[in-house]
């Protein structure tokens, strides 16, 4: 399967899927006032921040280990790996447990301040899905990992399309409001990962009969190398999160409900580059040295070429998407979006880069390096931005994308030093066998009669 369809194949699940959200997202932006909605996020955040925060690298060490392990001894019986991330989902579970339980009401109190008490007994709902919403990941970077691109478009595809289509008919035919929006949002993470668990059966079946030994050794690699991404992945997480949490503190729920619809459109334009990076994986980590780098660097071209011209539609189309699809009652997200658009652009790039130095080099340590020297750059400056003086929305929508600007210049700059690949115009600019593979691309696929 080439990266192309794949990456087709990818993109054409997460463009119906981001259709969906923001029909979901525009359902639940008339029915439910800002204030309202940004309690719904509050608690859904409560559930994705410390997943973010305390994964331990678990899907990226899923889909380095279980790629290695396939084409290292592909007619050998099953590893251990699916049974170790059981083991480590359990392990990481156990731990946000105890960190909630003693350390929650202290780090969270700002926050937690802000949910009206007759909507606090949800967010145990919401932390305990945990386990499957870390299955939930570690799930997809198996189906990376064996090469099954397709199989996780669909399973993506389907997913969100029950989400969403279970929030929309619960909120204009059932009145739902935050509890039962939060209780069907949990219980679907539940069921999504029983039937990831049901997917990766035969693909990835469990082998709980390997010595202790090599268990214990496995586990031991597992988690040096998730360690090494994970730092990365904490600090990524608070550029790229904590603009919400700053927002929060400084305008309340209200504030929160109308900023959060900003990041939450700007990441469709992102869509490309997470098709690009699960489709291309397994080849830039088994190529060599010099044909990695010349890879990321078209992996890097194509990215940026469809993100720029999507960023471009949507800063045109922001207005009206926004207050068209969600009233006028969100019209101080706009300029926000627009702020973000350039930013998301530039995660989308560095995550290219990313895939050289965790797949090819197997250094997620590199990636950790710049994405604190933006958490370092980000953590202050938001702070007197945002909180000293007011700056507001649109103060935390410029300081995440400036954050986002140093991440990429560090890991580009890091990239070129490694390849030797100077020449800034093959990173930006369309190259002419562009056209020829994308023609190919189109003559396939119709030729196939679709994915």
């Amino acid at each position: 399967m080439s990266i192309a369809r794949d990456t087709l194949a990818y993109w054409l699940a997460q463009a119906a899927n981001a259709a969906l959200q923001y029909l979901s997202m525009a359902v639940v932006a008339v029915y439910l006032e800002p204030e309202l909605r940004g309690v719904l996020i509050g608690l859904l955040l409560a559930n994705t921040m410390t997943v973010s925060l305390t994964h331990l690298g678990l899907q990226p060490t899923a889909s380095y280990f279980v790629s290695r392990a396939r084409e290292a001894a592909p007619g050998a019986p099953p590893g251990p790996d699916h049974a170790l991330f059981l083991l480590l989902i359990a392990l990481i579970t156990a731990i946000d447990a105890f960190l909630w339980w003693a350390f929650g009401a202290t780090l969270f109190r700002p926050a937690l301040s802000k949910i009206p008490p007759e909507f606090r007994a949800f967010l145990l709902v919401s932390l305990g899905v945990i386990p499957f919403s870390l299955y939930l990941m570690a799930g997809q970077g198996m189906l990376v990992g064996l090469q099954r691109v397709r199989q996780l478009s669909r399973f993506l595809f389907y997913f969100n399309l029950i989400n969403s289509v279970i929030s929309l008919c619960g909120v204009i035919w059932l009145g739902w409001s935050v509890p039962a929006l939060v209780t069907a949002w949990a219980l679907l993470q539940a069921l999504g990962a029983a039937v990831l668990f049901g997917l990766l059966r035969p693909l990835a079946p469990l082998n709980f009969r390997t010595s202790a030994a090599e268990l214990t050794a496995r586990l031991r690699e597992m988690s040096s190398y998730g360690l090494r991404g994970y730092a990365g992945n904490v600090a990524g997480i608070i550029v790229s999160r904590f603009d919400q949490l700053f927002v929060l503190a400084a305008r309340g729920m209200h504030g929160l409900g109308v900023y959060q619809i900003a990041p939450k459109l700007s990441m469709l334009i992102f869509m490309p580059s997470a098709a690009l990076e699960s489709a291309g994986y397994r080849q830039v980590r088994v190529a060599e040295p010099a044909e990695a780098a010349r890879l990321t660097r078209e992996l890097f071209r194509t990215n940026f070429l469809v993100n720029g011209l999507l960023m471009a539609v949507m800063l045109l189309l922001a207005g009206p998407i926004i207050r068209i699809g969600l009233t006028d009652l969100y019209a101080d997200a706009i300029l926000p979006l627009r702020i973000l658009l350039p930013g998301t652009l530039m995660l989308s790039c560095s995550r290219m880069l990313s895939l050289y130095f965790s797949a090819q080099l197997g250094r997620p340590q590199v990636n950790s390096i710049w994405a604190w020297v933006a958490a370092l750059f980000y953590i202050p400056v938001i702070w007197w931005v945002v909180i000293r003086n007011q700056g507001g929305l649109v103060g935390a929508a410029a300081v995440t994308t400036a954050g986002y600007g140093v991440l990429l210049g560090g890991q580009w700059l890091t990239f070129m030093i490694h390849s030797g690949l100077w020449n800034p115009a093959p990173y930006l600019l369309p190259q002419p066998r562009d056209w020829g593979r994308l023609r190919r691309l189109i003559t396939e696929t119709i030729a196939r009669r679709g994915l």
